[in-house]
Protein backbone atom coordinates (compact mmCIF):
# COMPACT_ATOMS: atom_id res chain seq x y z
CA UNK A 1 0.00 0.00 0.00
CA UNK A 2 1.61 3.44 -1.03
CA UNK A 3 0.81 6.62 0.84
CA UNK A 4 0.58 9.74 -0.64
CA UNK A 5 2.88 12.53 0.73
CA UNK A 6 0.81 15.85 2.14
CA UNK A 7 1.85 18.69 3.78
CA UNK A 8 -0.40 21.91 4.76
CA UNK A 9 -0.78 25.03 3.52
CA UNK A 10 -2.17 28.30 4.69
CA UNK A 11 -4.26 29.88 2.09
CA UNK A 12 -5.25 33.88 2.59
CA UNK A 13 -7.93 35.27 3.47
CA UNK A 14 -8.28 37.19 -0.06
CA UNK A 15 -7.23 34.04 -2.33
CA UNK A 16 -9.92 31.96 -0.27
CA UNK A 17 -13.07 34.07 -0.70
CA UNK A 18 -12.00 34.39 -4.04
CA UNK A 19 -11.34 30.34 -4.51
CA UNK A 20 -14.73 29.41 -2.43
CA UNK A 21 -16.66 30.68 -5.44
CA UNK A 22 -14.94 29.28 -8.12
CA UNK A 23 -16.75 25.92 -9.99
CA UNK A 24 -14.06 23.68 -8.50
CA UNK A 25 -15.02 24.26 -5.04
CA UNK A 26 -18.88 24.27 -6.49
CA UNK A 27 -17.95 20.64 -7.42
CA UNK A 28 -18.55 21.06 -11.16
CA UNK A 29 -15.12 19.86 -12.03
CA UNK A 30 -15.13 16.51 -9.87
CA UNK A 31 -14.65 14.32 -12.60
CA UNK A 32 -11.29 14.76 -12.28
CA UNK A 33 -9.29 13.32 -9.59
CA UNK A 34 -7.12 15.91 -8.86
CA UNK A 35 -9.80 18.90 -9.03
CA UNK A 36 -12.13 16.98 -6.71
CA UNK A 37 -9.08 16.12 -4.14
CA UNK A 38 -8.74 20.04 -4.00
CA UNK A 39 -12.22 20.74 -3.25
CA UNK A 40 -12.20 17.90 -0.69
CA UNK A 41 -8.66 19.36 0.88
CA UNK A 42 -10.46 23.17 0.86
CA UNK A 43 -13.70 21.85 2.37
CA UNK A 44 -11.49 19.61 5.48
CA UNK A 45 -9.27 22.72 6.26
CA UNK A 46 -9.36 24.57 9.10
CA UNK A 47 -10.17 28.85 8.97
CA UNK A 48 -7.49 30.56 11.39
CA UNK A 49 -8.32 34.12 12.35
CA UNK A 50 -5.13 36.45 12.43
CA UNK A 51 -6.58 39.49 13.99
CA UNK A 52 -8.90 41.37 11.10
CA UNK A 53 -7.49 38.55 8.40
CA UNK A 54 -7.78 35.06 8.17
CA UNK A 55 -6.46 31.86 6.91
CA UNK A 56 -7.61 28.81 5.83
CA UNK A 57 -4.94 25.85 6.05
CA UNK A 58 -5.06 22.96 3.88
CA UNK A 59 -3.33 19.38 4.10
CA UNK A 60 -2.45 19.20 0.16
CA UNK A 61 -1.12 16.70 -1.76
CA UNK A 62 1.18 17.72 -4.75
CA UNK A 63 -1.52 17.30 -6.87
CA UNK A 64 -3.35 19.46 -4.69
CA UNK A 65 -0.76 21.86 -4.32
CA UNK A 66 0.02 22.17 -8.20
CA UNK A 67 -3.32 23.27 -8.45
CA UNK A 68 -3.76 25.57 -6.10
CA UNK A 69 -0.36 27.35 -7.63
CA UNK A 70 -2.41 27.29 -10.87
CA UNK A 71 -6.02 28.70 -9.46
CA UNK A 72 -2.90 31.47 -7.61
CA UNK A 73 -1.70 32.18 -10.93
CA UNK A 74 -4.91 32.45 -12.63
CA UNK A 75 -5.88 34.72 -9.97
CA UNK A 76 -2.79 36.56 -10.58
CA UNK A 77 -3.38 37.05 -14.13
CA UNK A 78 -7.10 38.21 -13.57
CA UNK A 79 -5.84 41.12 -11.26
CA UNK A 80 -2.63 42.51 -13.24
CA UNK A 81 -4.38 45.53 -14.50
CA UNK A 82 -7.42 46.68 -12.53
CA UNK A 83 -7.53 43.75 -9.53
CA UNK A 84 -7.50 44.13 -6.03
CA UNK A 85 -3.89 44.53 -4.83
CA UNK A 86 -5.15 42.15 -1.53
CA UNK A 87 -6.14 39.31 -4.23
CA UNK A 88 -2.95 40.16 -6.10
CA UNK A 89 -0.77 39.65 -3.14
CA UNK A 90 -2.81 36.16 -1.52
CA UNK A 91 -2.61 34.58 -5.39
CA UNK A 92 1.69 35.27 -4.84
CA UNK A 93 1.57 33.95 -1.65
CA UNK A 94 -0.20 30.89 -2.81
CA UNK A 95 1.89 30.21 -5.68
CA UNK A 96 5.38 30.56 -3.14
CA UNK A 97 3.51 28.57 -0.42
CA UNK A 98 2.77 25.81 -2.88
CA UNK A 99 6.28 25.72 -4.10
CA UNK A 100 7.81 25.35 -0.86
CA UNK A 101 5.22 22.80 0.28
CA UNK A 102 6.29 20.96 -3.34
CA UNK A 103 9.90 21.46 -2.64
CA UNK A 104 9.56 20.11 1.27
CA UNK A 105 8.28 17.06 -0.62
CA UNK A 106 10.79 16.21 -2.84
CA UNK A 107 8.85 17.29 -6.16
CA UNK A 108 9.87 20.34 -8.60
CA UNK A 109 8.04 23.32 -8.25
CA UNK A 110 5.39 24.92 -10.03
CA UNK A 111 6.37 26.74 -13.23
CA UNK A 112 4.83 29.89 -13.44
Amino acid sequence: MSTTKTTTIDLPGAFADWFGQTALVAGQDDSDPDCLATRQAYEAGTRRRHGRSYSVRVTASPAVLRLLAEYGRYLRECNADSGVPSELAAANKVIERANKGLLELGEEPYRV
